[in-house]
């Protein structure tokens, strides 16, 4: 009854906001908390690979991981250039301060996912509103427009947006700065966008093609109550019957007086007439026209629009492609689709020639400015889309990472986002591929190309699958696609989900930078911080202060040219359980003239410690190099060695095995822990709490 009662009084709240006029300030409002609510991290990459990046270009300090190096280049800078922006306005206004640095990108990543819910409400009510509304029998639209006693239901426009906005995940997720949101609002507007071509066109007073929505059934109507005329064929009207009489009344069904040269339906401008069967539903409603007559003039309106439709589309695609390229497959999916559905299309429509003239030409001349723009960075020849794409799905070196089973994520990460609205998205599936496959008046391809709504879900499908060819799996990679999967799903546990989540689990690396954030000192660059783990708390992004700053490298293992494999310095000090390879880290005796401290200098370094730049390339050079890891080899054979850290970060995982060192110099918890998160510990026999604690030097 709970989840009934949520969800009754949540359609209702939905479907008030998203009539007012005000729904995108309530949209804004609600991102805006969103955005302040969470303070946890989700995974390195949100900070590592976007703001980490805009913070050294603009502010002269930060790290570079090694997927920036020149020699792999495995990221474009289009996603971190954005936040750049927001950096440098800070910067020349004297505003960058370390907590406008730390909420300025977040903010600004809360108003684009509002957009994307403001997409998200649009494409919902364009495919379940007016495309989809009236169909019987699409499968996943069937028994919305009619009951077995005639009664009219409301379509589940409302019930999807309540399951999007009470979406933990979503809500966990979105406001993060990292690639995958821009992803997933992208997807969304692209997707509208080309759904957009899907809508009949329908003749209104003047002689104008225009394709058919609420607002041109307004006009139409408006138009009808003031006389105005216009002129549509009697015929067998299509699955979106419903919304074509909206904006075609019988009664409108008069003479036009409008001046012009017109075309009957059905024949040719040169002459030729098409002929259809009596009675018989074209193929594709999209380019459907109910109007009987239409002025020459306007067929070219309509291919305006149409054209502006995919310009748009492709738009949002090229950069979210360019962002993530693990996107590719499902845009490649839903374009191809859109173009065997244009192969078929009426005369007024975009033709499939056109559709390839347009998608080539505008993806060269955007796949080119990327490029261009990488190169000019890496200064090399480089095409980050490519090197992306070799090395998470042909090299398999992204194993390192981690590997899991290729049905990871339709057995284990689709059920951990719906919980236990889970059965009801693999049914909704279920049901849209029953229908597929056993549509009678056409083929499984014709019956996904003729609706928007298929495309994408398949396109998704499709997504999914590439996704799990990978042996490296994530729950991060499925957030550009679960707009698309939330629609196929249906929330108490959703609830608490979104709390834990956001305020609990893994809130501890937040709460490191802002301890270190708020620190005070007489000067920051004698302040030295060592962490003992990579990437789990956020560095100068966050912190915004020229602290030395230190961790244990994890860059991927590297093999020599004799096989024998090169590991990194966190493999080497856990294994020897931070013995005597942690302990020769601040030896004195044991430092060399190759020695480089262990720590990152503001102001001299970059993407690795010391002040010693590797792998540096002063002028742009012609050639394109595939990704060559031995340019990390630096990474794992120079010699670190350094002073000890004022303050070293750890987990209570470490801490046994850190403790000597702690009681040898003199180590003691400066503040209280805090608490990251479970983990199983004891062989899998218990469940414990992981902790941060932050320790300072005393001096004797």
């Amino acid at each position: 009854m709970i989840y009934g009662d949520i969800l009754k009084y949540g359609q209702a709240v939905v479907e008030k906001c998203t009539k007012s006029r005000r729904c995108l300030l309530y949209l804004i409002l609600f991102r805006l908390l969103n955005c302040l609510f969470v303070q946890t991290s989700f995974f390195p990459d949100e900070y590592a690979q976007s703001i980490e990046i805009s913070h050294y270009w603009v502010f002269g300090y930060g790290h570079k991981p090694w997927e920036w190096e020149s020699c792999i280049s495995l990221r474009s800078v289009v996603h971190p250039f954005t936040y750049a922006i927001l950096f440098y306005i800070l910067r020349i206004t004297k505003l960058d301060t370390p907590l406008a640095v730390l909420y300025v990108p977040r903010i600004f990543q809360g108003l684009c996912a509002a957009l994307g819910d403001y997409g998200m409400i649009k494409l919902v009510t364009l495919w379940y509103g007016q495309l989809y509304r009236g169909v019987e029998d699409s499968g996943v639209a069937s028994g919305w427009s009619g009951g077995a006693n005639g009664r009219r239901h409301v379509p589940p426009v409302y019930a999807i947006l309540t399951c999007h906005f009470l979406c933990w995940f979503h809500f966990y997720t979105i406001c993060r700065t990292s690639s995958q949101s821009f992803e997933c609002i992208l997807n969304i507007w692209g997707v509208y966008f080309i759904s957009k071509n899907y809508l009949p066109a329908v003749t209104v007073k003047g002689g104008m093609t225009l394709p058919c929505s609420n607002e041109s059934a307004m006009d139409k109507q408006n138009d009808q109550s003031k006389g105005g005329t216009t002129v549509v064929r009697r015929g067998v009207l299509h699955s979106d019957q419903r919304l074509v009489q909206a904006c075609n009344p019988p009664s409108s069904i008069t003479r036009s007086d409008d001046a012009g040269t017109f075309f009957p339906a059905g024949v040719e401008e040169s002459g030729g007439t098409a002929h259809h069967a009596g009675g018989e539903e074209a193929d594709n409603q999209g380019d459907t026209f109910t109007s009987g007559y239409y002025c020459a003039t306007t067929v070219d309106k309509f291919k305006t629009a149409q054209i502006r439709n995919l310009l748009l589309s492709l738009l949002c695609s090229s950069f979210c492609v360019l962002i993530r390229p693990n996107a590719a497959p499902f845009w490649l999916c839903v374009y191809f689709l859109y173009l065997v559905k244009s192969a078929k299309g009426k005369k007024a429509a975009l033709q499939m020639e056109e559709v390839l003239k347009i998608g080539i030409l505008y993806t060269l001349i955007f796949f080119i400015l990327g490029m261009v723009a990488d190169s000019y960075y890496y200064k090399k020849i480089t095409i980050t889309v490519l090197n992306f794409f070799l090395y998470n799905f042909v090299s398999g070196q992204n194993s390192y990472f981690g590997e899991h089973p290729i049905h990871f994520y339709l057995s284990c990460v689709i059920p951990s986002i719906y919980l236990l609205f889970t059965p009801f998205t693999y049914y909704t599936f279920f049901c849209l591929m029953r229908n597929v496959t056993t549509e009678r008046r056409r083929s499984p391809l014709g019956a996904v190309t003729n609706r928007i709504d298929y495309s994408v879900y398949v396109a998704t499908l499709l997504e999914v699958l590439s996704l799990s060819l990978s042996v490296h799996k994530e729950h991060k990679l499925l957030i550009g696609y679960m707009p698309f999967i939330t629609i196929c799903t249906g929330f108490l546990l959703h609830i608490v989900c979104t709390f834990f989540f956001s305020r609990v689990h893994n809130s501890s690396g937040e709460k490191v930078a802002t301890y270190f954030r708020n620190l005070k000192t007489d000067s920051d660059n004698e302040v030295t911080i060592l962490m003992t783990d990579c990437y789990d708390t956020p560095l100068y992004s966050h912190i915004h202060r020229p602290f030395k700053i230190g961790f244990l490298d994890c860059s991927p293992h590297v093999k020599e040219q004799n096989g024998h494999l090169l590991h990194n310095w966190r493999k080497k000090i856990y294994d020897d359980k931070f013995g005597k390879i942690f302990y020769d880290l601040f030896d004195e005796t044991k430092r060399t003239p190759e020695s480089v401290e262990p720590y990152i200098i503001p102001d001299k370094n970059f993407h690795w410690f010391g002040q010693k730049k590797f792998n540096t390339r002063k002028h742009f050079e012609w050639v394109y190099e595939k990704i060559n890891f031995s340019c990390l080899h630096y990474r794992f054979s120079v010699p670190l060695n350094g002073e000890l850290p004022l303050y070293l970060v750890t987990t209570s995982e470490h801490l046994p095995h850190l403790a000597p060192f702690l009681s040898k110099f003199n180590y003691h918890l400066d503040v209280d822990p805090s608490f990251s998160h479970y983990a199983v510990v004891e062989g899998g026999r218990k469940l414990g709490i992981v902790s941060h604690l932050i320790f300072k030097r005393g001096f004797s």
